[in-house]
């Protein structure tokens, strides 16, 4: 057991195809990003219509209220 960083490009966060992409390939665990970043995200791969990441289970979540709409928007996407 072990655990990896994984960088962003530079303004990475922008591409969300790009964003998304990594986190698949990667099997991405843990995402550490404020909560309307995190609802822009899900708002992409329900649109780009993505399923859901086996691996991504465990967010940080901090810098802004987490909104109950964020939250809805998350178990949606995670329970589908």
């Amino acid at each position: 057991m072990g655990a990896s960083v994984v960088l962003l490009r530079p303004e990475g966060n922008m591409d969300l195809n790009y964003l998304v992409k990594l986190l698949i390939e990667k099997n991405v665990s843990f995402l550490m990003s404020v909560p309307s970043f995190l609802n822009n995200v899900i708002d992409y791969l329900v649109q780009a219509h993505i399923p859901n990441f086996k691996y991504l289970t465990t967010f940080d979540l901090g810098g802004k209220i987490l909104v109950i709409a964020i939250r809805v928007n998350l178990q949606y996407y995670y329970c589908r």
